[in-house]
């Protein structure tokens, strides 16, 4: 049942590419190298009183660009930082915050670049 989810997802591919070329450089200042989407998953959200229904895309990647900085003024970001794995501890993750961090155990071992 995956692959009908897939072929819709495919047909955007080029602009969510886009978008979050777009969306990391404004919040983290780094720059998109390459992308690979993982994965699509929909989630029922109710909080607060309110319930939605969204969709997360889950792209493995590669950045060039150095330290993450804010880069975006007036925008919805005020910090960003690396935090090691070994550090979230008990941090309180989304659903969509688990299923990533599951798809990343489940990639396989990257290959160590070229002298």
């Amino acid at each position: 049942m995956d692959e009908p989810v897939r072929t819709r997802v495919s047909a955007y591919t080029i602009a969510v590419a886009d978008a979050l070329t777009r969306e990391l450089r404004e919040e983290t200042g780094l720059e998109l190298d390459t992308c690979r989407l993982l994965d699509a998953r929909t989630y029922a959200v109710h909080r607060n009183g309110v319930s939605w229904h969204l969709t997360g895309l889950f792209y493995a990647v590669d950045l060039t660009g150095g330290a993450p900085a804010v880069v975006e003024t007036e925008g919805s970001t005020d910090a960003t930082a690396w935090l090691p794995l070994s550090e979230l501890g008990d941090s309180p993750l989304s659903p969509a915050a688990i299923d990533a961090l599951r798809l990343l155990d489940d990639l396989p071992p990257r290959a160590a670049a070229p002298a």
